[in-house]
């Protein structure tokens, strides 16, 4: 994919906000931090740009998580079916933070919700309960999130997934994501971003591995 410079703006813009979901304590008020259980999220507000910046913290080691929460379907109203266990997450994040967003479409800021591996396919399934359940539009851009939607989802709002090619957890879950295409990604544009080698290697997930590659080509364009 041609990736302009305004468009790497913007994920770089993504990754870096992104890496502050996995930062415990902040100084000052810009940036506001909650957390339920094992679930961990930070905002912001940008009155200069009329935005609001939401990320759900994610994990460098997928694979946990997916043995801990179910992977069975489950039905979201007005799209389709998903993984049960995250979209148990995604309700109780909103149910904590709704107050956030509705004062945001009230006052006509954007909303981009980004999210990281676990919090990659939270965020995905947010922006869809945001849409059905309360009429308020939003972007996505997840880097490395596993598939979380049966084929016939219909998702909608824009959503950008960001990918390395030889990252694993992409692939999950894999008995029924990868062998039996059960579950699947769903995107509005999907960025592959590329490393030397074809072989998957942990490091491969890291966002931290996400913002060095973006970097790079920001400073290339």
């Amino acid at each position: 994919m041609n990736l302009t410079r305004l468009k790497l703006d913007r994920l770089k813009g993504a990754v870096d906000f992104c890496l502050l979901s996995y930062v415990d304590n902040f100084i000052g008020d810009k940036i506001q931090c909650d957390s339920k259980g094992h679930d961990f999220w930070v905002w912001s507000w940008d009155d200069r740009l009329k935005t609001l910046t939401f990320a759900v913290r994610g994990t460098d080691d997928l694979a946990d998580v997916m043995a801990d929460i179910s992977i069975y379907p489950k039905r979201l109203k007005g799209v389709g079916f998903c993984c049960a266990g995250f979209l148990d997450s995604a309700e109780l994040i909103l149910s904590l933070t709704i107050s956030q967003f509705i004062n945001a479409h009230q006052n006509d800021f954007k909303i981009v919700l980004v999210g990281h591996s676990y919090g990659g396919a939270v965020v995905q399934i947010m922006q869809q309960l945001l849409r059905v359940n309360h009429g308020i539009k939003s972007r996505c851009i997840s880097f490395g999130s596993p598939k979380i939607w049966l084929p016939f989802a219909k998702t909608k709002g824009y959503h950008t997934r960001v990918h390395i090619h030889t990252d694993p957890i992409t692939y999950l879950p894999f008995l029924t994501g990868h062998i039996l295409r059960i579950y699947s990604h769903h995107q509005s544009e999907a960025v592959e971003l590329k490393k030397e080698g074809w072989w998957m290697k942990p490091e491969d997930h890291y966002l931290a591995t996400y913002q060095a590659i973006i970097g790079k080509l920001y400073g290339e364009s």
